[in-house]
């Protein structure tokens, strides 16, 4: 919409004036720029003392070579991001952050896979829920209420869905799909 100075109009401007709403008001109906991974981690992230080694606000000072990795998380031009890591490097935390990332700035089905049962109820237990209940905005999302962070079954939150699973359990999934399936086909060619 152009503007009584032949400039094209902000969309604030133009709620003021066709709506006669306040700019306030009409302030948050502006688009708010997407943070990266690096920035939501550094805004919102909060380590819990019981399970962190350092907790507290978190800080990417302790781990700067998980920066690219989480940078590239976040470039929509990246299709694929392939890590080779050792053992107790923060390598589960750069995957809560990038959760809690596409959960908050860019939601989308996700699935979070582990090799076992066991690795999954652990990491929900002692990282995930201590991360949401840190992070107001990932909270929000979940409804405010942890039980609704489910293992082995969708997650349902306001914007988008995490299946948090283990390795044989899409296996399962896939041949328990495939049985029904021959079995339907089975009775009805008899």
């Amino acid at each position: 919409m152009m503007g009584k100075s032949g400039t094209e109009n902000t969309l604030v401007e133009v709620a003021v004036e066709a709506l006669g709403v306040l700019a306030e008001e009409a302030a948050t109906l502006e688009p708010r720029e997407k943070r990266t991974v690096v920035q939501w981690a550094a805004d919102e992230r909060v380590l819990d003392p019981l399970t962190a080694p350092i907790p507290g606000r978190f800080n990417w000072d302790y781990t700067p070579f998980w920066i690219e990795p989480a940078l590239a998380m976040s470039d929509p031009e990246v299709r694929a991001v392939i890590i080779q890591k050792p053992a107790q490097c923060g390598g589960t935390e750069l995957t809560n952050n990038v959760v809690g990332w596409a959960i908050d700035e860019n939601p989308v089905p996700m699935m979070v896979i582990m090799p076992s049962e066991r690795d999954v109820s652990r990491r929900v237990d002692v990282r995930l829920r201590a991360m949401f209940q840190a992070c107001p905005s990932l909270m929000r999302h979940l409804g405010d209420d942890l039980s609704n962070l489910n293992i082995g079954k969708e997650t349902i939150l306001d914007n988008c869905i995490l299946y948090l699973a283990w390795a044989s359990s899409a296996a399962a999934v896939s041949l328990g799909f495939l049985a029904k399936a021959l079995n339907t086909t089975r009775q009805t060619l008899h």
